[in-house]
């Protein structure tokens, strides 16, 4: 199982949300956990402060000149590779 939360998600919480998942999760050798730097909820690149984001951001989430978080991306391809 692939969890991932980016660190400028700003309707789940990387740490409150991710710390109590990882503690539920310890021991299982099946569950990895990615939090990349940049990557908001939709795992988009978001070049912005996490301070300076709002509920509001989500509207954007699709727009055309988004586009996915690199570092997200290639954690993710990384991780399938791995079990393949």
């Amino acid at each position: 199982m692939l969890i991932v939360i980016g660190k400028k998600d700003v309707q789940v919480d990387w740490q409150a949300d991710g710390e109590p998942l990882q503690l539920s999760a310890k021991g299982r050798r099946a569950v990895t956990f990615l939090f990349p730097e940049d990557a908001d909820h939709v795992l988009k690149y978001e070049p912005r402060q996490r301070s300076e984001l709002t509920g509001a951001d989500a509207a954007t989430y699709n727009a055309p000149d988004r586009r996915l978080d690199p570092e997200a991306f290639n954690s993710i391809l990384g991780w399938l590779k791995a079990r393949t």
